[in-house]
């Protein structure tokens, strides 16, 4: 604990030096829009470091066998330091008649917690893509662009840290949580297209083949004896996306809403003699805003899995919900999240529970400067599975109730 009281000071030292030096210049926006006839070519960033702290019922020790043949139990360190960084180059054209062109890449950093070294970490491509469109007529996006029901997701309030238990700090714990408040399926290849705006309200459509890499292209299984291993399983194909929004003031009201469902059928056995069941996720979301303070909600439900995966029987519904306030370069808030989920997770014989859990998030942001902010967080979850072991993923007795806990305070650079 020493350590993280040592760590934690000389951060908060650094930060506020920063701000007592950041407030005397200004950060205008990297928002691309070009004029007609030119380009414009931009680098943004995003840099994150914070220290951590929290215990997590399922990481107690672990035990293991040396190559001398000797048995050793080993402890797991729940604290230390984290960091890891991204990268969003974007290339944004105009022709003279007014057409629009260009393409983004999103380069993220892998196993990014505590493994920056080049011998343990390398960085990789998402969420590439390229679109073509006008003001008047929206766009089209094609290759690994966000689909709709993520780009219009309203109501999951994350404002006021990194997160919550959608963000960073679950991925320091082996264990964590589920998070099916996400709509997030980020590494399929597909086709979007975002609508222009009409009085608060815009659209989305997006059509996706599979979402299995190229190499896995084949939409059905070959040989129906692997379908208990086959990685095609829990995979999804020719699915259609789709969400509205409106945007909206009256006043000092401010109303945000969306509603949105993904479709999508379920690999199947080429005998037919084993199949997920098709994919559906029906959600929706709202956000008032008065003043400083902010109230959000979101709940998705459908046949779905944790890992937004299809499933071979049950049905999953989740919500969260949370406010914040904010007051000059302040952000305060807190928020909980609940999921009930009966999906088979094993394909055993053996029956198991409904997976049930919930968690709690809250923390606040300081803003240091522009593009430089500092955040505190607290999370705690808890989940429960009857017959089901949540840290081995297989039936069993042990680890069927898992808790939890983490808090940590970093900073963020953004440019």
């Amino acid at each position: 604990m020493r350590k993280i009281l040592l760590a934690t000071s000389a951060l908060l030292g650094t930060s506020f030096v920063m701000a007592s030096v950041g407030h005397a210049g200004t950060l205008t926006p990297n928002a691309p829009n070009p004029a007609p006839g030119s380009i414009t070519v931009t680098l943004n960033a995003l840099v994150e470091a914070f220290v951590f702290d929290g215990t997590d019922s399922g990481l107690a020790s672990q035990t293991m066998t040396a190559a001398n043949g000797k048995t050793y139990t080993a402890k797991y360190q729940t604290y230390g330091v984290a960091s890891y960084a991204r990268l969003y180059p974007s290339f944004d054209g105009v022709l003279a008649n007014g057409l629009k062109y260009g393409g983004s890449i999103e380069i993220r950093q892998t196993a990014g917690f505590g493994s920056s070294g080049s011998s343990t970490a390398t960085f990789y491509a998402q969420r590439e893509f390229i679109y073509l469109g006008a003001d008047k007529f929206g766009k089209i996006e094609v290759g690994d662009p966000v689909q709709p029901t993520e780009l219009f997701q309203t109501g999951n309030p994350a404002n006021f840290n990194t997160g919550g238990w959608d963000g960073d700090l679950p991925g320091v714990f082996g264990t964590g949580l589920p998070y099916f408040i996400d709509d997030s399926n980020d590494r399929s290849e597909k086709i979007v297209y975002v609508s222009p705006q009409f009085a608060g309200f815009d659209f989305g459509v997006s059509f996706e083949p599979t979402d299995t890499a190229v190499s896995d292209f084949p939409t059905i299984e070959r040989d129906s004896s692997v379908v208990a291993t086959s990685p095609l399983f829990g995979h999804r194909r020719n699915t259609v996306d789709g969400s509205a929004r409106y945007t909206g003031a009256f006043g000092a009201l401010g109303v945000k809403a969306n509603v949105g469902g993904t479709f999508g059928g379920a690999v199947k056995a080429v005998d037919g003699s084993a199949s997920d069941k098709n994919y559906s996720l029906l959600g929706g979301g709202v956000s008032v805003t008065f003043g400083g303070l902010e109230v959000d909600g979101h709940i998705d439900t459908g046949t779905f899995g944790p890992g937004l995966e299809t499933i071979a029987g049950g049905h999953t519904t989740a919500y969260v919900t949370g406010a914040s306030y904010t007051i000059g370069p302040w952000i305060m808030g807190a928020s909980y999240y609940g999921f009930d989920s009966s999906y088979l997770k094993d394909s055993s014989s053996t029956p198991v529970g409904a997976l049930h859990g919930y968690g709690i998030a809250a923390g606040g942001t300081y803003t240091i400067a522009p593009g430089a902010s500092l955040f505190l967080e607290y999370l705690y979850g808890h989940q429960r599975e009857d017959g089901y072991d949540l840290v081995s993923s297989a039936v069993g007795t042990a680890n069927n109730n898992t808790r939890a806990q983490a808090f940590g305070i970093g900073t963020a650079l953004k440019w």
